[in-house]
């Protein structure tokens, strides 16, 4: 893990991080620079006499360790994103403690669990593979301060591992619209649709996006990104467009209507995101 100082500039500027190893690199890359009609001799007379050793004899010429320079400087600045994201999870998480000190206590409980360590190593694979937004710090955070609060890992380990299994092939975007299904819009059926078992076919994805872009809850994401979540939730299993009898008090419960529905595995993960 790189040192705290370095961490701190990364959250606060990331911009200044990268840019200055760009610098480097380019720099290097300068300093190596061939001319473009030499390169290509080089390369074309190295193929035609080496054939396969081409990529080892490459790694010996001088753009070889540029190559290495490379992927090391991706590799590391991978390392210090994953921890930087580990970072503000953890700050997000004891903002929402009102004793700070007694979050840390249950964390470090946790990642000293067998069972703990492995629910935290789950949290920590979302984080890595994501770009990590605030959204999903947002989500993770309190999930996480809902696992340290069990009085027994051990028990909710399969439940907590199921849900972070679910958790990680969503989108945040997703799982902000599952999060707030009690804003779900009814969606228009003025035209010809079929429903089969009640399941509704026939209905774009972006018709149905575009109501859920008319609610409060939910103007602060673009059209484009709720389609691509109501897709996600629906390829995965945790919604379904539906066409039935209406239980939404206000409403004539004898009509009709079309909209969004969470799935038995939808509800599952509602309920672990809002308790």
């Amino acid at each position: 893990m790189i040192n705290g100082e370095e961490l701190k500039e990364l959250i606060a500027n990331p911009e200044k991080t990268f840019l200055a190893e760009r610098k480097s690199l380019s720099d290097r890359i300068e300093a190596q620079r061939l001319g473009t009609e030499e390169v290509k001799e080089a390369v074309a007379k190295t193929a035609k006499e080496k054939g396969k050793n081409l990529t080892t004899d490459f790694f010996d010429g001088k753009w070889g360790s540029l190559v290495l320079d490379i992927v090391d400087t991706g590799n590391k600045l991978k390392e210090k994103l994953n921890d930087a994201k580990k970072v503000k999870l953890f700050a997000e998480y004891l903002q929402k403690s009102d004793d700070q000190q007694l979050a840390l206590e249950k964390l470090s409980d946790l990642v000293t669990s067998p069972y703990g360590v492995a629910i935290y190593s789950k949290i920590s694979s979302i984080l890595d593979s994501s770009s990590a937004d605030e959204d999903l710090l947002q989500i993770l955070s309190a999930y996480l301060a809902k696992v340290t609060d069990s009085e027994d890992i051990r028990k909710t380990f399969s439940r907590s591992k199921t849900v972070l299994n679910i958790i990680s092939k969503c989108s945040p975007q997703a799982l902000i619209l599952i999060k707030n299904r009690q804003f779900w819009p009814v969606i228009p059926s003025n035209r010809s649709f079929a429903a089969v078992s009640g399941i509704v076919q026939g209905v774009s994805v972006a018709e149905v996006a575009s109501e859920f872009a008319k609610v409060n809850v939910f103007s602060g994401i673009s059209i484009s990104s709720i389609q691509a979540a109501i897709v996600d939730m629906e390829f995965n299993g945790l919604a379904k467009l539906i066409y039935g009898n209406d239980a939404t008090p206000g409403h004539d419960h004898n009509k009709k209507i079309m909209m969004e529905e969470l799935t038995e595995t939808g509800n599952f993960l509602l309920s672990e995101l809002v308790s």
